[in-house]
């Protein structure tokens, strides 16, 4: 990618840490501070005619309490949780009062293949906005070898050979062009697993609603 290209993918991407739901703490010992927080990535999905966003992450990022959300002017709001699907590990949060220059990062319109070039972006170990490359190995269902269960294996995964760690689960996975082709989940046997971007389409359709588009909600074209 360019280097306009990778600062419009990074305008759409944040952020996500989630303080831990307080009635699920034990009246034992305190918290330790690594224990405080969980902290993850989420892509900038849709913005309204005024200031308001849409941000997908994954479901096991956003499991606590409280969401706050830092977008790339370094502010933290709060996020507001509309949905979660554990099943597909897919969450859906709105932001209010965010900058112009927090834009959706553009879907991919061209099917990727065996052998195509994609970037993760995301947080990994707390590096913000870091970028990592790697080539699609193939687009579906995993092999029955995977360490997962069936229900999961079974579902269309977008598998890479990209080094995801903590800090990149819910962030964005773009093609050479700097377009969203699907968000990063979990490493399983050596590969980085991207929810396709047709899925997180489906998903927030079902949540939002396909009006949305026609109430000031605006997708990147």
């Amino acid at each position: 990618m360019t280097g306009g290209m990778t600062d419009r993918v990074r305008d759409g991407v944040v952020q996500v840490h989630v303080a831990p739901d307080p009635r699920a703490r034990g009246r034992h010992a305190p918290r330790r501070a690594a224990e405080a927080s969980s902290r993850g990535a989420g892509v900038v999905w849709a913005r309204d005619n005024g200031s308001r966003c849409l941000v997908v992450s994954n479901a096991h990022v956003v499991t606590g309490h409280a969401v706050t959300v830092v977008g790339i002017d370094g502010v933290a709001r709060d996020g507001e949780l509309l949905a979660r699907d554990t099943a597909r590990d897919l969450a859906l949060l709105r932001v209010d009062n965010v900058p112009r220059r927090w834009q959706p990062v553009p879907p991919a319109t061209v099917p990727l293949r065996a052998g195509s070039v994609v970037m993760a972006v995301g947080h990994p170990l707390g590096v913000a906005h870091a970028m990592t490359s790697g080539v699609v190995h193939s687009v579906g269902p995993l092999r029955a070898a995977m360490p997962l269960p069936e229900t999961a294996r079974t579902l269309p995964w977008l598998q890479m050979d990209v080094r995801l760690a903590p800090g990149n689960s819910g962030g964005p996975v773009v093609d050479a062009c700097g377009h969203l082709v699907g968000v990063s989940t979990m490493i399983v046997g050596g590969l980085g697993l991207a929810i396709p971007v047709a899925d997180v389409d489906r998903f927030v359709m079902d949540v939002h609603g396909p009006s949305h588009l026609a109430h000031g909600w605006t997708r990147a074209a």
